[in-house]
């Protein structure tokens, strides 16, 4: 890159010493974005299934970094990386997810298969949920009675196997004159596989209140629960 500069006459010292000063420091941040661009890697490929069939909309991400993109219609991308030592992340939903060293190769082609659902790995990874739990319990001594449960609770999943949120429900027993207690509870719980279907342990720790007597206050609510969470795929 070439840079002329042309001072008009009475133009002071000073006025070009600034002049320069400028003119340098543009020079800098253009060389240091160049040399940015110039470090990074170019990436090609084409996304497929095992029968061949292109595959649109996979994600790729550059693992550990915010760089992403998606296949285009016809199962081709194409992605920039910092270096050789970087890792392609290819994920798809119902896909199993693959993790690729980028290495020397400068095109890389990737074949995903179709993750069944008894394999693992098909549980909700992360993210907000809503649950629907509903159950029967057993009074223990002459701490409770028996009674049924229905429980909504809105939580969020820290990965497949924990998560935490907050819940409302109703306790119904069969003594019709007894009161419909109504809790309000942080809940608790740990799915035992990653699954689809799985098998989990919860606690639930709140306050109660009673429906039939203007929800007057009835006292604290501690709730151990285990049982099977099924999983409905949107």
């Amino acid at each position: 890159m070439n840079v002329e500069i042309i001072f008009k006459n009475g133009e002071s010292m000073m006025g070009k010493c600034i002049w320069y000063v400028r003119v340098f420091i543009f020079l800098i941040i253009i060389s240091s974005t160049y040399g940015l661009k110039a470090q990074q890697i170019s990436i090609d490929g084409m996304i497929s299934e095992s029968n061949g069939k292109v595959m649109p909309g996979v994600s790729i991400i550059v693992k550990g970094t915010t760089i992403g993109t998606l296949s285009s219609v016809d199962g081709k991308y194409s992605i920039r990386v910092p270096d050789n030592e970087s890792i392609l992340v290819f994920s798809f939903r119902g896909y199993s997810t693959q993790e690729i060293i980028v290495g020397n190769r400068r095109e890389i082609n990737v074949i995903i298969e179709e993750q069944h659902q008894g394999e693992g790995g098909t549980g909700l990874q992360s993210g907000y949920k809503g649950i629907v739990e509903s159950g029967f319990l057993f009074g223990v001594g002459a701490y409770g009675m028996n009674r049924f449960k229905l429980d909504f609770i809105n939580a969020y999943q820290i990965n497949p196997y924990f998560s935490f949120g907050l819940g409302i429900g109703s306790r119904n027993y069969y003594d019709l004159n007894a009161p419909v207690l109504v809790p309000i509870f942080a809940d608790f719980r740990v799915n035992f596989i990653d699954n689809l279907a799985s098998p989990y342990l919860s606690f639930g720790v709140g306050y109660s209140f009673d429906a039939t007597n203007s929800f007057e206050s009835v006292g604290f609510f501690l709730n151990l629960t285990v049982g099977v969470s099924i999983i409905i795929p949107p």
